[in-house]
């Protein structure tokens, strides 16, 4: 008994030493962070790489002292590094907020409950803010399994720039722990992993209840006749890499809806029943056959607002409130609806969707916002 108890006091003096020397390396990422927004060149590397090596530190060892969120806490720090565009002001802020977090949890000195942990890592910053405006919405989790490469980082940065906050895993065991841990919506696994390949991690999800659910795409370079897929679950998608990868990413978001499925969830919380955009495109709107050129204001999957500049017509603005019309709106599909208001020079249109088309239609506006099918250009090949 004395010996335990003995052993006890010197593991709880070796946790309190560690949460000590936590706070030392949260003092010093705190002064890297100033340091990155001053510094360039060779010397904003150097102080990079060394930021890099204190995250990485503390996320090696505070699994070890049971402090398990702070360890998911600088993966996802990771991943918000990875999936970044750039690191400006805006981006250091939010790094500010994941040590803010570590160090409230240090000096709690122990973990949160169950609920405070999912709520913590819901709100964590995403680097690439989501293109719908005028409401706010939860970044929608995605776990993206691929070996460390350009490639990756490429894609991980165009998920999180549709509106995804994007787990990374190198492995199929880290991509199981993230699923587990934060239930995303999504997961893209390449075929080729360290230890099994994507087939196989599918197969793994397909019978654990908790992940059986989720939507799931491999990515290969390989033909989908090929014998590697016999096995591969007829619920998960296969992505083609090469030049058909933004072609089949697309049509997988499409059909998965999962922005549309967001937006309802969050309905309650923010009376609202879609989501809304500034889409900055053309329209073309006919009215008893005649066609009109406007411009939209903003666009969901409810209606859209169009702006007219000078009509070639004599008699004044066309449109009355109760027009029945048909709406050909650039990069999106072709929907009819009926105009509510009519004001000065645009007119609100609100359309006739059943909630099926409603969800296809909110998936090409992120997609065409987006601008998915021109960005990603990534030379692909099976390692």
């Amino acid at each position: 008994m004395i010996k335990e108890a003995n052993l006890e006091d010197v593991l709880e003096q070796l946790r309190l030493e560690f949460i000590e020397n936590s706070h030392e390396k949260l003092d010093m990422i705190d002064d890297l962070i100033g340091r990155l927004l001053d510094e360039e060149g060779d010397a904003w590397r150097e102080t990079y790489i060394e930021f890099q090596r204190q995250i990485h530190t503390i996320k090696g060892t505070a699994g070890s002292y049971g402090f398990q969120i702070v360890t998911e806490i600088a993966h996802s720090l990771e991943d918000y590094i990875e999936t970044s565009n750039s690191l400006g002001a805006d981006q250091l802020s939010d790094i500010q907020l994941y040590a803010d977090h570590m160090r409230w949890i240090f000096e709690a000195g122990k973990n949160p409950s169950e609920s405070t942990t999912a709520e913590i890592l819901r709100k964590l910053p995403s680097p690439n803010k989501s293109v719908f405006s005028s409401q706010e919405i939860r970044h929608i989790p995605v776990v993206l399994v691929m070996p460390y490469n350009i490639q990756r980082k490429i894609i991980a940065n165009e998920l999180a720039s549709c509106g995804f906050r994007v787990y990374i895993a190198d492995t199929s065991i880290r991509a199981i722990e993230l699923a587990l841990t934060h239930k995303p919506n999504i997961v893209f696994s390449n075929y080729d992993l360290s230890d099994i390949n994507g087939v196989e991690l599918a197969l793994i999800f397909r019978s654990i209840e908790a992940t059986k659910s989720i939507n799931m795409a491999v990515l290969s370079s390989q033909a989908a006749k090929s014998q590697r897929f016999v096995n591969l679950p007829k619920d998960v998608r296969l992505i083609r890499k090469g030049e058909e990868f933004s072609e089949d990413l697309a049509e997988c978001l499409l059909d998965w809806q999962v922005f549309i499925k967001e937006a309802r969830r969050s309905q309650d919380k923010h009376e609202r029943s879609h989501l809304r955009v500034s889409f900055d495109g053309m329209v073309t709107i006919r009215k008893n056959g005649q066609e009109y050129l406007g411009k939209t204001i903003d666009i969901s999957a409810g209606g859209l607002s169009i702006k007219f500049g000078s009509l070639d017509r004599v008699d004044n603005f066309p449109f009355e409130r109760g027009d029945q019309v048909t709406l050909d709106v650039e990069e999106l599909s072709a929907v009819s609806g009926s105009i509510i208001r009519v004001q000065n020079d645009s007119v609100i249109v609100r359309f006739d969707l059943n909630q099926q088309l409603e969800d296809r239609l909110l998936a090409e506006i992120m997609l065409a916002k987006n601008e998915i099918n021109d960005t990603i250009t990534v030379d692909w090949h099976d390692n």
